[in-house]
């Protein structure tokens, strides 16, 4: 599967420009994820002190999850296989 280009500080707009040169300031480099979502604007709109607690919460809670079933030693199920079109 292709990857989705970044979109280059050039091509970002105004508002894009101002938030990759905070980001590169903040974490020495351009985050792909942040990059990307330059594609959509609706995705790079602000959202505020609750929801980024909230997409903190998420991140969080995904991370402890991938932890615990490593250290139980839960595997992935394989329904990308089973759950696969097939054709022909």
């Amino acid at each position: 599967m292709a990857r989705i280009p970044a979109v280059a500080e050039q091509d970002a707009g105004v508002l894009g420009r101002l938030a990759y040169r905070f980001a590169r300031r903040r974490f020495g480099a351009m985050p792909e994820p942040f990059a990307v979502t330059r594609h959509h604007p609706k995705l790079f709109r602000p959202a505020g002190r609750a929801g980024v607690v909230e997409l903190t919460q998420a991140i969080g809670l995904e991370n402890m999850r991938a932890r615990a079933n490593q250290a139980l030693g839960i595997t992935e199920q394989g329904f990308d296989a089973a759950c696969r079109v097939r054709t022909g």
